[in-house]
This record gives C-alpha cells, structure tokens and sequence, in this order.
C-alpha cells in the first residue's frame, strides 16, 4: 500500500504542476527571494512588511541556490519532500498511538491529500509545509513527554525546540500547540526541571529573533487583526471553517467557493460521512492512552482556538486549513483502519486489503474528481513561459529594473536571480526594501512598468504616459519607457 500512495500522490502533485496551476507565484517568490538575500547575508526575521511568519524556509532553501541558482523545479519541489517529511512523521504519531496499520493509513491519506491542500503541498509559500512538518515534530515529541513517568531534560528541550520553530514559522500554530502544551504542563505540573525550565528555555532560545525584533520595531506582531471582526464575528469565523474551510480541503468544493464537486447535495453527504470516520478515529483517540487524549483534545480545542484570530476567517483557498491538517488525518487515518478492522474481523488477513480499499476509495472519491473538475487535464509544456516571454522582452530591450504589479515583478526578480531587481508600486506590500530603493533610485528611462490587465496603473509610472510604449507581452501590460531604445 505504501510504495502505491507514494507513486499515486507524485502523479497528483505532477497532475497539478504540468497545469496552468503550476506557475510560480509572486508569495512563492518572496521564499526564492529570501533565499538570494541569504546567501549575500540578508537575514529577515520575518517576511519582510509582515508582523510574522519566519524565513525558515528561505534559508533551508538558500544552498540550492547558491549551488544551482535561482529555478523553478528545485523551489517547487521543496514543499513537496517538507510535506513527504510531515507525512513520515505523522505515521510516526498514529503508530504509536493506535498501531502500525493506522500510522500506514494517516500518513497515506495525508499524502494523498485532496483538494486546496493538494494545491498548498505544491506552493513554496513560507510555513505551510514546513509548518506543517513542525506542528507534526511537535506533537510526537510532546507526546513522548507526556507518556514518561518522569520527563527528561532533553526530550522536553526538543520538544520545545519544535514548538518554538512552529510558533515562529506562524503564530496560526498557536491553535494546536496552546492545548498539546496544555494537557502535558498539567501532566507534569511540579516538573520543573524536567519539563518547564529545559521546554521553556529551548523554546525561548529559537524564539530570540523574533522576540528581539518585536521589542525593536514596538512589537508589531501584536498589533495586528487579532480580535476584531474584520473577517466576521468570531461564531461566523467559526462556522466558516466546518462550511467552507474543510470542504475546501477535503476537495468537495473549489477554492473559490461556488463550485461543489457532486453537485451541493451529493458533496455536503460525502462530507459529512468524512466527517463521521474523523469522529469514529478521534473517539479511538480517547481511549488510545494519554498521548491519544491529547491528540483528541487537540481536535476539539483547534477549532475555537483558531477562530479567535480574525485573518484565519480568510477561507477561500483553503490555506489556513494547514494548522488542524495533522490532526484531521491522524483522527482519518485511526477511523479508517478502525472500520477496516471491523470489516476483516472474522479474517484477519483482510484488514489490510480492507485498508488498500478504503485508501483506494478515498482517491477515488475525493481526489481524482476534484482534479479533473477544477484543475483540470489541460496540460502545458512550462506553466512559467509566459514569465520566461516577458523577460526575454525585457532582456532584448535592455531593461535593468521592472516596477508593477506585485504579482508579476517579483517573479521577474526571482527568475534572473535578482539580475533585474524589481520596486512595487502603491498598494502593495515592500517584500525586498533593498530592491525598492535601488529601482526608485534608478533613471526612469531604464525602468519598465509591468502589471496584470486586472491591476494596470498607470497612474504609477515615473514619467508621463506618453513617455512610453504601451505592449501586450504573454498576457502582462508592459509599459516600455521610449528612451530606453
């Protein structure tokens, strides 16, 4: 059954790339960019205009590089092997909670994952895969905490260590690591030496940066939309995970919203029958010990938790789904061998034909109709040649610096290894000041403005409109300075 999930998740994630949905996008961009500003000693504590998530990414990512420079295939395949890795390490969790045949399905049906996380598993965004990879590493090492009788100095050191790199990576992790924490601080309340102070330290000590950064710039990360209703109140927040957010990841329901995958009824039945097998695994998880406990805790708790921060109430693509994705599957996997267990009972050797199936069923359900159907089977050579297009045209008219659209500029930058640094124009967040200051500080003859056709600007270029030629290049409006020829 394994090496079958392996091969089938690859070909769904090479379904995915070889698409239009494969292209390079600006905030993919920014984890290249981070990179290039790494290898020459540039080293944000967080991206760059935000208040919070880190650069861990950028900087695992920095070596290759440095080595190969500045690709496509090399950035995108990093998400996927921090996924696998999450995937490893969650069957790691289920097996020594609810036994081998549960690890095997949990990790499985994770990296088989369905629908907008199936998208999420091939974006090099900052702290999705590899915030997943590290909630994951932090609940089975707290597990393996809250089951000694007498916790060591140094599991509960790397146990901190975990959950100090998730809190940075993204605060969202908050939600399930503020209740793991939790049940294994009352576990071993009066353990100071053995819990508190080495957990406690470790996870203060990877957290220097951040903290040091908050205290110079007067803690913005606190100061951002936290409980206000910007994204509903918190009951709609709350409803809007269960009615939008999980059948967005379950792959019932496309990003967008508008689009259920079997037509509404037939969806909401799917969903709500995945949602009776989460139940059956998270009710084995409660009665699977105290590290099960947590787990089933965790699942309850994520929840509420999560709706406290108003911008997790954002649903549409299914993104913030990512902090509850380890324990949704660890429950999935449990509640599937669970009933494959009930179906083989009277022959045993069936229970892992009855998990092939069920795994099987699980692709066939809600994987492959929501590739067909919003991915979609329209295959293209590169999903970047458009990108690759409008450099050359750059290149052939002797452009050294690009100002835009946010979505297409960066990119640019990335791409030629940061060869034409790029300035965004108002309206957008400065990722890379260095690059801003450098174009805005250019002639403007050598400065060419490029945007999508939904966020033209010309209200933004240096010079007059009529100092430029306004062109068409693969599907991006260039505005091409005349004295630059």
């Amino acid at each position: 059954m394994v090496a079958i999930a392996v091969v089938v998740g690859i070909l769904t994630r090479w379904w995915v790339l070889s698409t239009p949905w494969g292209v390079l996008n600006a905030d993919e961009a920014v984890t290249g960019l981070g990179a290039i500003d790494a290898i020459h000693g540039r080293f944000d504590v967080v991206i760059p205009g935000n208040a919070y998530t880190a650069n861990l990414e950028s900087y695992l990512f920095a070596p290759f590089v440095a080595v190969f420079g500045a690709h496509v295939t090399p950035l995108k395949l990093l998400p996927i092997v921090l996924w696998a890795g999450a995937c490893i390490v969650l069957a790691m969790v289920v097996r020594r909670i609810a036994g081998a045949l549960a690890g095997v399905v949990a990790g499985a049906l994770l990296w088989l994952v369905p629908g907008a996380l199936l998208v999420l598993s091939t974006r090099a965004y900052l702290a999705y895969a590899g915030g997943l990879l590290l909630v994951t590493a932090s609940l089975v090492t707290l597990i393996g905490v809250l089951e000694s009788e007498v916790p060591v100095a140094r599991r509960s050191a790397v146990a901190g260590l975990f959950v100090g790199l998730a809190v940075w990576a993204h605060p969202m992790y908050l939600a399930v690591l503020i209740p793991a924490c939790t049940v294994v601080g009352i576990r071993h309340l009066k353990r100071w030496r053995g819990w508190w102070l080495p957990a406690g330290a470790s996870a203060l000590v990877v957290n220097l940066p951040w903290i040091v950064w908050n205290l110079r710039h007067d803690y913005p990360s606190l100061a951002g939309e936290v409980v206000d209703d910007s994204r509903g109140t918190y009951l709609q927040r709350l409803g809007r995970f269960f009615s939008g957010l999980l059948p967005r990841d379950l792959g019932l329901l496309d990003q967008g919203g508008t689009r259920w995958i079997f037509g509404r009824p037939t969806s909401i039945a799917v969903y709500l029958m995945v949602l009776v097998v989460v139940g059956i695994g998270g009710l084995r998880l409660a009665r699977s010990g105290r590290g099960g406990r947590m787990l089933a805790i965790c699942l309850v708790a994520v929840w509420p938790i999560m709706a406290v921060f108003s911008p997790l109430g954002f649903v549409l693509d299914g993104r913030y789904g990512i902090g509850p994705t380890p324990l949704v599957f660890a429950a999935l996997g449990i509640g599937v061998a669970e009933l494959a267990q009930r179906a083989g009972r009277t022959r045993p050797t069936l229970t892992p034909v009855t998990s092939v199936a069920a795994v099987a069923l699980w692709v066939a359900v809600l994987v492959v109709p929501y590739q067909w159907r919003i991915i979609g089977h329209h295959r293209v050579a590169d999903p970047n040649a458009s990108q690759a297009a409008l450099i050359d045209f750059l290149d052939t008219n002797r452009i050294d610096y690009v100002a835009g659209s946010y979505w297409v500029v960066l990119p640019v930058t990335y791409f030629t290894n940061a060869r034409i640094p790029s300035a965004v124009t108002p309206g957008f967040p400065i990722r890379y000041p260095h690059y801003q200051r450098i174009v805005e500080a250019a002639d403007p003859s050598q400065v060419a403005f490029v945007f999508q056709p939904s966020d033209e600007n010309p209200g933004a270029l240096l010079q007059p409109p009529g100092g430029y030629d306004r062109v068409e290049v693969a599907g991006f409006i260039v505005y091409l300075p005349k004295s630059s020829r």
